[in-house]
């Protein structure tokens, strides 16, 4: 029972020593690559609701630069242009939660297409993640129905593709808020919570 002991007195203090000399976690956030940045495309469908044809893109880099860009109608010009809104700057906590959803959606695992593509009736949403030139691009055909389709399974939500697509453009949207007063973070979440 001695040599026991030995052993094991020998294996904790090889064990304190080996966290005595391990450097400390830090409590400062991962930096993000300089040309990390996240891009939410919103298509309108092909019958689209009165005041939900406003085609826009958000993009959102690493420093937090914030732009969107909206299509809409110019009387003056006779057709459809499209206007950049102001830029804004994001705080970097910001920036950290929305870095962070795309790693809790796993969103470079998640495919190409999501939902029925020959969808005309729905819109659709576009997310385009690069980082030092490296583009992973997700398309979500009728995103909401999809997600809402996939509640149904409780046992399997965390897995769902259409809601993990969902918890990253419920991000952005808190980052920038679309232009379709409808599209608010709070109805994804509620559609994605639905049982």
């Amino acid at each position: 029972m001695t040599r026991d002991y030995g052993q094991l007195l020998l294996v904790m203090a090889l064990a304190v020593a080996t966290a005595c000399n391990a450097p400390a976690p830090s409590a400062e956030p991962l930096a993000a690559p300089a040309d990390w940045s996240l891009t939410l495309e919103y298509r309108p469908s092909g019958m689209p609701a009165p005041g939900s044809f406003v085609p826009w893109i958000t993009t959102i880099d690493s420093h937090g630069r914030c732009t969107q860009s909206v299509r809409r109608w110019s009387d003056k010009q006779d057709a459809w242009v499209w206007t950049e809104q102001p830029e804004r700057t994001l705080p970097v906590a910001a920036v950290d939660a929305l870095r962070a959803a795309l790693e809790a959606a796993r969103f470079d695992e998640l495919p190409r297409y999501l939902g029925d593509r020959s969808v005309t009736d729905q819109y659709s949403f576009v997310l385009v993640r690069n980082v030092g030139g490296d583009e992973h691009r997700v398309e979500s055909y009728g995103p909401a129905v999809l997600a809402w389709a996939e509640t149904q399974d409780v046992s399997a939500r965390a897995a769902q593709p259409g809601q993990r697509f969902l918890s990253v453009v419920v991000e952005v949207l808190r980052c920038m808020p679309s232009p379709i007063s409808s599209q608010t973070p709070e109805f994804f979440e509620r559609i994605t919570r639905r049982a």
